[in-house]
Order: structure tokens, then sequence, then C-alpha cells
């Protein structure tokens, strides 16, 4: 504030910082009291810190859906009639060679592995032949006890396309 010969106070200029210093005890600004404030805040265990909140994790618990590792069936349309099966997410534990083999000569089509970076390995098979893998991954019950388990569970099974 200027002073004028007739002792009355004439503002220059409005200085919000000058109320809060006496709002705060004089010679702190609000920008160093809200930075003490947070500094003593990240030392605290009671305070909780915000971060980041994914909602679709919260609903995944709510619904009891877990991070299971399902194998993919999906039919690719290549030209014309021509269509080609890829069976991705098998266990990579697996003899992905053998597999191949043993589904050619059930299914009766032709097929191969393919390595991806993403996805590992992935099995393509000539034709729509998405039921019949199915059926060759999680085969019915045998009569037998003796037989093989299935390579996949039923409920792990996810077929894709038209």
């Amino acid at each position: 504030m200027a002073m004028v010969d007739s002792d009355v106070e004439i503002p220059t200029r409005f200085d919000p910082s000058a109320e809060l210093d006496e709002e705060f005890g004089g010679g702190t600004t609000l920008a160093a009291t809200i930075d003490d404030d947070m500094n003593n805040n990240i030392n605290d265990p009671d305070v909780e810190v915000a971060t980041s909140f994914d909602p679709c994790a919260e609903a995944a618990e709510f619904f009891g859906a877990t991070n299971k590792n399902y194998v993919h069936i999906r039919v690719q349309q290549r030209n014309g009639k021509k269509c080609v099966t890829t069976v991705s997410g098998i266990n990579q534990d697996f003899n992905f060679e053998k597999i191949v083999k043993e589904m050619k000569r059930d299914l009766f089509c032709n097929g191969h592995v393919v390595e991806d970076k993403e996805l590992g390995k992935i099995i393509q098979l000539q034709g729509d032949q998405r039921l019949k893998v199915r059926d060759f991954l999680c085969p019915p019950p045998p009569k037998d006890p003796k037989k093989k388990p299935p390579i996949v569970e039923k409920e792990l099974i996810k077929m894709h396309g038209y």
C-alpha cells in the first residue's frame, strides 16, 4: 500500500498472497503450505495416496472371474469357399508336432504349427474344423479308465467365427 500525505491508504494493486500470508501466519505462502502438507502425507502411513483405478479388475473380482488360459478355436476365411481353422492357447508344454499329426489323421485334413511372437505356437488346419477340433481336444469321457485325460477341459474352450 502506498501512503499519501493525507495519511489515507490508497491500494496500488490487489495482492492475494499478502492476505494469505497474514492468514497463514506471515512469511509462508499458500503454495509452500500445500507442498508441506503433501510431503507430510506421503510419509504418513494412515493417509492413502491416490493411485490408478481399474474398474474392470473390481468387476472381475465381483463376478468371480479369474485369469484362465482359454484355448481359442477360430475359423478364418481365405478366398472363395476356402477357410483355415486356427487353434491357439494350448499349453506350451505339449508336443505340438504329435498333436498336429493326430489331428491330421483323425480330421482328414492337412495342418501345421506356426510360431507367433505374442500367442506362442498356433495350430493351423485346412477347412472349417471347429467342431471336430473341439471334440478332439476334449473327447467325451471314456469307458476305459486307463485312457488319457483330455488335452483341454471343456470349460476352457472358446469357439469363434461365423
